[in-house]
């Protein structure tokens, strides 16, 4: 579905009321980067059950699919995650390690590093 990991995220991201959603296709029309779609609970139901979901990872909050959507299914959440920005350069890049799951190694890797530096000084002064 859509675009993942997509520029200019807003803090919000768009929540469909499985209620109120009919699934008549409007909203996944009028999404610009086609984070809607069939949601993945509704797979398999007939069409008068079906329902449609959001990307998290995709949606942009542009408030399109809002407009779109006759029967008022749609509303803005905040976004689940970090919510501030890093303070420091450092900590963009830990979260950047992070979210791309190589955080360990590399501090593992770093801690290699130090040992491995530290018992050559400690050879080279015997």
């Amino acid at each position: 579905m859509g675009f993942v990991n997509g520029i200019a995220k807003a803090p919000f991201l768009a929540e469909i009321d499985l209620a109120r959603c009919d699934y008549c296709g409007d909203c996944m029309r009028a999404c610009n980067v086609k984070g809607i779609g069939l949601a993945a609970d509704a797979r398999g139901q007939p069409r008068v059950e079906r329902f449609a979901g959001v990307g998290a990872q995709v949606c942009l909050d542009c408030g399109a699919c809002i407009d779109a959507c006759a029967r008022g299914a749609i509303r803005l959440v905040p976004r689940p995650g970090p919510k501030r920005p890093p303070r420091t350069k450092g900590q963009m890049f830990a979260r950047i390690l992070w979210e791309k799951g190589r955080l360990w190694p590399f501090l593992t890797d770093r801690a290699q590093q130090s040992w491995r530096s530290l018992i050559r000084g400690r050879l080279d002064n015997d």
